[in-house]
């Protein structure tokens, strides 16, 4: 369990793995937050079942999610990190993305990426606040990397 904020008013948020009673909500913050991706259901359905894939829970809702992958035995991926829209600022994504680092680290990887578009402000401050330093630049993506 996460305590977000100070004193009695923080906000509690419990990450945990991924269940199938959690799939419905997944795929619905995954199609609000990834508008582009045309079949959200069978997207992230194979990334739950295929990948390290955790959600933050609050009171008992499910209000975002990580997903990561392995690229290499030194080397992971966050592929997917997305907060409900009622819910984003008030630190749910950056617990999840630093419980990410945790749990890769815990895993052995040594080198973590992101990506996002460059026009992605509030994701790119998210994983600078973290660490992440941006290594690349390709058209409108930004590759980010953390060493561990």
């Amino acid at each position: 369990m996460c305590h977000i904020g100070a004193g009695d008013q923080g906000l509690r948020v419990r990450i945990r793995q991924v269940t199938p009673e959690d799939w419905s909500e997944v795929i619905r913050i995954g199609k609000e937050s990834f508008d582009y991706i045309t079949n959200p259901g069978t997207f992230f359905l194979e990334r739950m079942l295929k990948y390290y894939f955790f959600v933050a829970e609050t009171d008992g809702e499910v209000v975002g999610f990580i997903d990561m992958e392995a690229l290499s035995p030194d080397t992971a991926s966050v592929t997917g990190l997305a907060v409900k829209k009622n819910w984003r600022g008030k630190g749910i994504g950056k617990t999840l993305l630093k419980f990410g680092v945790r749990f890769l680290r815990a895993m052995g990887f040594k080198k973590i990426r992101i990506m996002t578009l460059r026009t992605n402000s509030p994701a790119l401050r998210l994983y600078e606040s973290v660490g992440f330093k941006s290594v690349s630049k390709k058209g409108d993506v930004v590759f980010l990397e953390l060493d561990l």
